[in-house]
């Protein structure tokens, strides 16, 4: 019954995405269980992303798992196509990611040094700013390799 909700509330948003054209889509906060144990488990976050999946690809849309390397191993069940990884040179996961999905890996870094040893690993890697402005601002920052 919540998952309909859920879903009834995610909808609207794929099909968002598709009229505009987009690809693919990333959901974030995959790693909920971890910070409110109480409201949901490991296997609800699993059972929740491939819910969401399976509706993107029924409008036609590419899914990344984004970040939350400790549910890697449900990666199968989960049926993302592609990865987002963010920070993680710099948390040691990228190697996790890669022997889940291969070159299907993106990385986002925040940090030079961190970008640097991405683009020395072969896989595709950004390097954003933390506030992901604009670019007629400042402090925006992208690279990619």
């Amino acid at each position: 019954r919540t998952r309909s909700r859920i879903a009834n509330r995610i909808k609207p948003m794929i099909s968002s995405c598709k009229r505009k054209g987009f690809d693919a889509v990333e959901f974030d906060n995959l790693d909920t269980y971890y910070r409110f144990p109480e409201y949901i488990s490991k296997r609800d976050t699993v059972q929740y992303m491939k819910m969401i999946t399976r509706l993107a690809h029924r409008s036609g849309l590419a899914v990344a798992q984004k970040n939350a390397a400790e549910i890697l191993q449900f990666a199968d069940e989960m049926e993302a196509d592609f990865a987002i990884a963010e920070s993680c040179n710099k948390y040691n996961e990228c190697d996790a990611f890669k022997s889940v999905y291969g070159r299907r890996v993106l990385v986002v870094e925040y940090e030079e040094n961190h970008f640097k040893d991405g683009c020395a690993s072969n896989l595709p890697t950004i390097l954003r700013d933390r506030d992901l402005v604009t670019p007629n601002s400042q402090d925006y920052v992208y690279k990619s390799c």
